[in-house]
């Protein structure tokens, strides 16, 4: 229904132009036009609301106003990784579903680059809430000292069916409520004992991501999805 409304409203736009260019419009041509922008207007917002109501991604484009959801594409890969087309298949996954495999994940991997170039990582445990990821850790840390060199951070998940992986900068939670929201969060999660561990000696890192990447790894090639973040 939607894409025959657009079709008698561009139809209904040539003709009022021709009239347009033929002489003056008198008052119900004024009012046809109008008529005839609400129904435009109101076609393009339905054209994004059936967007916004699909579970799955099927094309590329630019983050979809107002759903707060990045990018998504398939990744850039040698063509004889036989990746499919974004639109084949089951289509891109959607970033959601990647969401919640990140907030339900027990163990999350840190990769950090040493200051000579060497490349560091180790699980750590930590929350995801709002697509932000957490974790805590001593600021003699080896992954501390790597971030206060350089703070290009990536993490990735355990499993190696249901592959995540997520690239950004990462950040030193210095707000006092986010750090007892985030403290809260680890005790819920693990069963901790509730405690504030000084923030000179305990830091809280906070990565938002840029970029991230899922697939299953028994169909790589139609599930394979890239994320573009533009925060």
């Amino acid at each position: 229904m939607v894409f025959i409304n657009a079709i008698f409203t561009i139809f209904s736009l040539l003709w009022l132009f021709s009239q347009i260019a033929d002489a003056e419009l008198d008052p119900e041509l004024w009012f046809a036009l109008a008529f005839t922008l609400l129904c435009a207007a109101n076609t393009v917002n339905s054209l994004g609301d059936g967007r916004r109501r699909h579970g799955r991604v099927k094309s590329t484009g630019e983050p979809l106003v107002g759903d707060g959801e990045p990018r998504a594409e398939r990744p850039d890969v040698p063509a004889a990784y036989g990746v499919l087309d974004a639109d084949a298949g089951d289509g891109l996954a959607a970033w959601p579903e990647v969401g919640q495999r990140l907030a339900k994940s027990m163990t999350y991997w840190v990769c950090t680059t040493q200051p000579d170039g060497r490349p560091h990582s180790v699980p750590v445990w930590g929350v995801w809430q709002n697509d932000t990821f957490y974790f805590g850790t001593h600021r003699q840390s080896r992954k501390a000292r790597n971030i206060a060199a350089s703070p290009y951070l990536s993490i990735h998940l355990d499993s190696s069916e249901e592959v995540v992986i997520v690239e950004g900068l990462a950040e030193e939670v210095g707000d006092a409520h986010t750090r007892a929201n985030v403290d809260q969060a680890f005790s819920s999660k693990y069963d901790l004992e509730a405690d504030a561990p000084a923030e000179d000696s305990s830091p809280i890192f906070s990565l938002r991501p840029k970029l991230a990447f899922a697939w299953s790894g028994s169909d790589f090639a139609a599930s394979a999805t890239r994320w573009t973040f533009g925060n």
